[in-house]
């Protein structure tokens, strides 16, 4: 396996109740070699050299801006993932989604006062 990546965080306060979160890895994630899919038939040679390795996408990123003021917060947000091979030949590849895909959350909160228990 031949393997080499970076990755990333940001995280500012941008003022004004608003924060901004990202980060995000590249990775490459390659098979070294090909391989015999039969070690007594040397004809029978798989071509996995410099394929992706399954399952493991390439880029990853993740990025949230929320903002907060006294009771209220709200966030969006986003996580995206990019193509995904599902075999060592990398002739398949994830379809469900979408071999990539991109998934947007978004949220709202208002704090309420804390109800006041009676004394029985």
């Amino acid at each position: 396996m031949n393997t080499a990546g970076v990755e990333a965080v940001l995280s500012d306060d941008l003022g004004g109740g608003f924060l901004v979160y990202a980060s995000g890895p590249y990775n490459s994630l390659k098979f070294g070699e090909n391989y015999l899919s039969n070690q007594n038939d040397p004809k029978s040679v798989v071509n996995t050299k410099d394929k992706n390795v399954q399952d493991a996408p390439n880029l990853l990123g993740n990025a949230t801006l929320s903002y907060t003021q006294k009771k209220f917060s709200a966030s969006f947000g986003g996580r995206y993932v990019s193509e995904r091979f599902f075999t060592y030949t990398n002739d398949l590849t994830s379809t469900v989604p979408d071999p990539q895909y991109l998934v947007l959350t978004g949220s709202i909160a208002v704090e309420r006062a804390p109800r006041l228990r009676r004394p029985f």
